[in-house]
């Protein structure tokens, strides 16, 4: 049977075709790279805790799906476009299943119970069983490669990824009301919003893809993720989630070692990319110095606090031991 073939020739190593727009590789590459970065720094640093595990889970399925969006974009056979369209439609309510999870042990420090879980299977498995068929996808355009959705697509993934947002807004509110104190009802509510934007942007390309087959509007999306890792950043700094200390100022560096260097994706001239490459390398200098700095001035401060702390332990003992000596005295 002959392969049907959209107007441009095949991809070069899957990923680099005369059909994608240069925007196309920055905002995936970029998202993809930093959301690796931060999932694998935490899973190692926090000695594989179930937290970590979950966020490696939410970022690497994200990562997955950027990557086969790009082979999608590059691919110039309808059979790839038609296997992979399908697979990224079942990965994106994933996602959002994830993310409900990582908030559900955010604030709970487990996972949700049996009947939680059985109703999310529920849910799901429609959309798993009825992926191969017509009323997911109905064919492939030859002329632009783009798949014609059917209700499963255009329907019911978004009514999925609507309940599952409201899930993970129901358990906030639930994990604020049953918070010991303000602190952590603002780190609930700092998770909170984290999470939902960067699922709501990350469908919202999507989203106007589907309903006005501008595709190339779904790249700015993306962009949600290294918003996440933001709000991700001052969490872990400001409130010490994860347990992690430096991680401020190694995202931060990892954050403009990554910008500078994507701008290698659109580079024309040698000059440009020698005053990049020189920048490139003078940030990942500095950057090596403020981390040490940092974390000797961690290190530091805590030394001091433990001091504060052996200080106070002595003055109750010799304050208790004042009392006990002043009733013995009486």
């Amino acid at each position: 049977m002959e392969e049907l073939l959209c107007p441009w020739n095949a991809p070069t190593f899957l990923i680099f075709s005369e059909n994608i727009p240069p925007l196309l590789y920055y905002s995936h590459f970029l998202a993809i790279i930093a959301a690796l970065l931060v999932g694998i720094y935490v899973f190692v640093k926090t000695q594989r805790s179930q937290s970590s595990q979950l966020l490696l889970s939410l970022f690497g399925l994200f990562s997955l799906w950027g990557i086969l969006d790009i082979i999608i974009w590059a691919t110039n056979r309808t059979d790839v476009v038609m296997f992979l369209w399908s697979l990224v439609i079942l990965i994106e309510p994933v996602i959002y299943v994830i993310g409900f999870y990582l908030l559900h042990m955010f604030i709970y420090q487990r996972y949700p119970g049996f009947t939680v879980n059985a109703v999310i299977g529920v849910l799901l498995l429609p959309l798993i069983a009825l992926i191969p068929t017509s009323l997911n996808l109905i064919g492939v355009n030859t002329y632009d490669c783009v798949a014609n959705e059917g209700p499963l697509a255009l329907y019911y993934t978004y009514i999925l990824e609507t309940l599952f947002t409201l899930g993970i807004v129901v358990i906030a509110f639930e994990g604020m009301n049953i918070a010991k104190d303000h602190a952590e009802k603002v780190k609930i509510v700092y998770f909170m919003v984290g999470i939902i934007a960067f699922l709501l942007a990350f469908t919202s390309g999507n989203i106007i893809g589907s309903i006005t087959e501008d595709w190339e509007l779904t790249q700015y999306g993306l962009f949600g993720m290294p918003l996440f890792i933001a709000v991700l950043a001052y969490l872990i700094v400001h409130y010490k989630v994860f347990n992690l200390k430096v991680f401020g100022a190694q995202a931060l560096i990892v954050s403009l070692v990554i910008l500078i260097g994507s701008e290698f994706f659109f580079i024309q001239s040698d000059t440009n990319r020698i005053l990049t490459a020189i920048t490139l390398i003078i940030t990942g200098a500095i950057g090596i110095n403020l981390i040490r700095s940092v974390k000797k001035e961690i290190e530091q401060r805590e030394h001091i606090e433990k001091l504060a702390g052996e200080l106070q332990e002595t003055n109750e003992r010799q304050e208790g031991l004042i009392h006990f000596i002043g009733h013995e005295v009486k």
